[in-house]
């Protein structure tokens, strides 16, 4: 029962270190004034996109995908959960609009492409990558739909918006795997080379985007400490009791035990800063939410793992 505790804490705590070192550059002034603009440009664009087409054409397989309809159905279910939840929650938290979509966004969706996908595939390797990636394909979709259209305070929604590199990237790496297309060996180790670069540079420039907001502004809100607490703690210790009791299979309970752990996604502060929203709620649910996760993930998995032993 500790191995999976040591294992995710070790992963966690290396995930940490580059968060710290991406925090002490910025505020050192090592990093130019921008970096995490430029950053985030690289990870929207190249690596996220890397290791998603190298996950999708290593596993996306007909004769695999008869076997995952449980996955997209739990998927499916679990998202249903975040958004009645992040209905209610966000207008218990706050009656400003702008903050409660904030809240609202950040209940439903968790930071599954920037510190899921590594921390998963550091834990668990490169199937349950694979599980994880299709897990949240609903969510990726629903981001770049509804969440775009409720972090913007004018409204605007543009289908546009699922024109982007990693929709491109899950398609890619889908037809890529049904039709074992095989990428030529320079271009196999390009793709790779991206995605092994995705954990180290994704947790710098969450980091850099600490250390541009004010640390004391970032720890002052009361309610973004009890919203992470529900989010992060108390529902996923609810939820591991309901899992165990109906028997769901361990690498789909492993995986929605994660995606109920992540930390908000940095979209809450990117989105709102680019339409004219709240973007210091964001910073600040993604502050402590992250530091919530690294705390708390390797807890409740080891909890869900005692009780499966019982």
């Amino acid at each position: 029962m500790l191995e999976i505790f040591e294992i995710t804490l070790s992963n966690v705590l290396v995930l940490f270190v580059f968060i710290s070192i991406g925090y002490g550059l910025s505020k050192t002034g090592i990093l130019p004034t921008g970096f995490s603009k430029g950053l985030a440009g690289l990870l929207v664009n190249v690596f996220v996109p890397c290791l998603t087409i190298n996950s999708m054409a290593n596993n996306f397989k007909l004769e695999i995908l008869s076997s995952k309809i449980d996955l997209l159905v739990a998927a499916c279910l679990l998202l249903c959960g975040f958004l009645v939840l992040a209905f209610v929650f966000s207008r218990v938290l706050t009656k400003n609009k702008n903050t409660r979509d904030v809240y609202l966004y950040s209940f439903t969706f968790p930071n599954a492409g920037y510190f899921g996908n590594p921390l998963v595939l550091a834990i668990f390797g490169e199937l349950m990558l694979f599980d994880f990636i299709l897990f949240n394909v609903p969510f990726v979709i629903l981001t770049y739909t509804f969440g775009v259209y409720i972090l913007n305070p004018n409204r605007n929604f543009s289908l546009k918006n699922l024109l982007n590199p990693i929709i491109l990237s899950l398609v890619l790496g889908m037809c890529a795997g049904i039709f074992e297309i095989k990428f030529p060996t320079f271009a196999e180790k390009i793709i790779e080379t991206g995605a092994n670069s995705l954990a180290p540079a994704a947790m710098i420039l969450t980091g850099v985007v600490f250390a541009n907001n004010s640390l004391k502004k970032m720890v002052s809100n009361i309610k973004v400490y009890i919203a992470c607490a529900i989010k992060l703690v108390i529902i996923p210790i609810i939820a591991v009791f309901i899992i165990v009791a109906i028997k769901v299979p361990q690498n789909i309970a492993i995986i929605m035990i994660i995606n109920m752990t992540l930390p908000t996604g940095l979209n809450s502060i990117v989105f709102p800063e680019a339409y004219g929203g709240d973007s210091r709620t964001g910073a600040q649910l993604c502050f402590v939410s992250t530091f919530t996760c690294l705390i708390f993930l390797p807890i409740i998995l080891t909890f869900y793992q005692y009780l499966c032993i019982q």
